[in-house]
C-alpha cells in the first residue's frame, strides 16, 4: 500500500482526481483552508464563504485539512450552483461523523444541497432514522429517494448521487459504489439559486452536518461506477471492495445481508459492489453478472446464485467456467462460493450444491455449506426470500468467513 498522502505517479489526492477527470470535473473544493472564510474552488474560482466551520481540522489523510461541523448552524455558501447541472451530474464528497452516537441520534445531517425551488432539488444526507443515508434528488416535482440502511461508519467515507436524465437513472453513491438505484426521473428546470455544504437551507439551522467534511467535487456528467469507485479508490486509506453475484436473495438492500457486512467488516471501511439480479439463478445470469463484475478490482467476491435453478447437471461446467473467469478479472479477490440458502425441493438443492462445490473445488475458490444457516420456517418471509432474522443470520455465517 502506498503511503498516506503519497498517490500514484507521486502526485497528491486533488492533482490525481483533477488529471483524471479534466473537463468533466466543473468545482473541486479541498476545503483545506487553514483560516478565515473563503472556500476555495482550485479547479474554476468557484469561491464561497465558510461559516459555523472549525478550518484546519483532521482530513482524509493526504496531507490536507478538512472543516469540520457541530450540528447546528449553517455551513458552506458555493459558487458551484453556476456549473450546476440539474440534468447529468455526479456529486460526490468525503465525510466523517462526529461520534458513533451521531448515526443514531434521531437527526437529520445535511452533507450537500443544491436548491432552484421546492419543485427542482437534490440533497445527501444522514437522515433522522438510525444509520441511514439518502440523496434525495427532486426535479419537474418527481421525487426519487435513494437510500442505504446499515451505515456506522466512524471513518472518512465517500458519499454523494449520481444522475441522468438521458439514462433516466439516480442513485445514492457510497465509497464509489451505486446504491438504491431509482429510475422515471422529472425533468430538472432552473439554475439553483443555493449550493451548500453542511446546509439545507438558512432556514434549517439545525440540521447542518455533524462531523467534518473534505474533497467536495461536482462534475457535469453522470461518472460510471468505475469512475466513482476510483474517485474513493484515490484516496488510499484502506477502503476494501466486496462485490457479490446473487439472484433474489441478494437484492435486498433494505435488510438484505449486504448491509451488515458492509457496515462491519473492515470497520465498515468498504465499499459494495451488488450485481444481483432476481428471478433467475446460476444458468440465465451467472455470465453477465461474470462480465458486470470483471471491472470491479474487488477484495472479496461472493456467489450466491442457484436458487431459481431446476436439477441441471450442466450447472457444474457453467459455474467453474465463471469463477475462473473472475479469478482472472479480480486477481487479488478472495472468491467463496455459496451454497443455495433456501429451495422448496430439498432433494434439488442439495443436488446442485453439490454440483457448486465440486465446481468451487475444480477453480481452487472456497466453497460455503450453507446448510443451517437458516430455518426456513422462521427465517423466511414468504418461503423462499428471508425475513431480518434470516439475513441477520446470514450475514453472521458470512462475517464469520470472510
Amino acid at each position: 500500500m502506498l503511503a498516506a498522502g503519497i498517490l500514484g505517479g507521486g502526485a497528491s489526492y486533488k492533482q490525481n482526481i483533477i488529471n483524471a477527470f479534466g473537463s468533466s470535473l466543473v468545482a473541486y473544493y479541498p476545503f483545506n483552508e487553514p483560516s478565515g472564510t473563503p472556500a476555495t474552488d482550485i479547479k474554476a474560482g468557484l469561491n464561497g464563504s465558510v461559516t459555523n466551520a472549525t478550518v484546519g481540522a483532521a482530513g482524509i489523510g493526504d496531507g490536507r485539512t478538512s472543516y469540520a461541523f457541530t450540528g447546528t448552524g449553517y455551513g458552506t455558501w458555493l459558487a458551484a450552483k453556476n456549473v450546476f447541472n440539474g440534468e447529468e451530474g455526479t456529486f460526490m464528497m468525503w465525510c466523517k461523523v462526529s461520534a458513533a452516537a451521531d448515526w443514531t441520534d434521531g437527526a437529520f445531517h445535511v452533507a450537500g444541497r443544491s436548491l432552484v425551488d421546492a419543485n427542482n432539488t437534490v440533497s445527501i444526507y444522514k437522515e433522522n432514522v438510525n444509520n441511514k443515508l439518502a440523496t434525495p434528488y427532486k426535479a419537474g416535482a418527481a421525487l426519487l429517494t435513494p437510500a442505504l440502511y446499515g451505515v456506522s461508519n466512524t471513518g472518512w467515507f465517500n458519499f454523494g448521487v449520481v444522475w441522468s436524465k438521458s439514462s433516466d437513472i439516480v442513485a445514492l453513491l457510497y465509497n464509489g459504489a451505486r446504491h438504491d438505484p431509482r429510475t422515471t426521473l422529472g425533468t430538472w428546470a432552473g439554475v439553483p439559486t443555493l449550493m451548500a455544504i453542511a446546509s439545507n437551507a438558512a432556514t434549517s439551522a439545525s440540521v447542518a452536518w455533524k462531523g467534518s467534511l473534505a474533497h467536495m467535487m461536482l462534475f457535469n456528467r453522470a461518472l460510471t461506477e468505475v469512475e466513482t469507485c476510483n474517485v474513493s479508490r484515490l484516496a488510499n486509506i484502506g477502503t476494501k471492495t466486496i462485490s457479490i453475484l446473487g439472484d433474489s436473495i441478494s437484492v435486498n438492500m433494505t435488510i438484505g445481508y449486504q448491509n451488515t457486512v458492509l457496515g462491519t467488516y473492515n470497520g465498515g471501511n468498504n465499499r459494495l459492489i451488488n450485481h444481483a439480479v432476481g428471478g433467475q439463478g446460476i444458468m440465465a445470469h451467472m455470465d453477465g453478472q461474470t462480465i458486470a463484475a470483471a471491472a470491479d478490482n474487488a477484495d472479496i467476491i461472493i456467489v450466491e446464485l442457484g436458487t431459481n435453478d431446476a436439477d441441471n447437471a450442466a450447472i457444474t461446467a457453467e459455474y467453474q467456467e465463471n469463477l475462473l473467469e473472475l479469478k482472472a478479472s479480480n486477481p487479488r479477490a478472495a472468491i467463496y462460493g455459496m451454497g443455495i440458502l433456501n429451495k422448496t425441493d430439498e432433494t434439488n438443492r442439495a443436488a446442485n450444491n453439490a454440483r457448486i462445490s465440486t465446481a468451487c473445488t475444480n477453480a481452487g475458490v472456497t466453497y460455503w455449506d450453507t446448510d443451517g444457516w437458516i430455518v426456513a420456517a422462521s427465517d423466511l418471509a414468504d418461503g423462499v426470500h428471508p425475513n431480518a432474522g434470516g439475513y441477520a443470520k446470514i450475514a453472521t455465517q458470512i462475517l464469520a468467513r470472510i
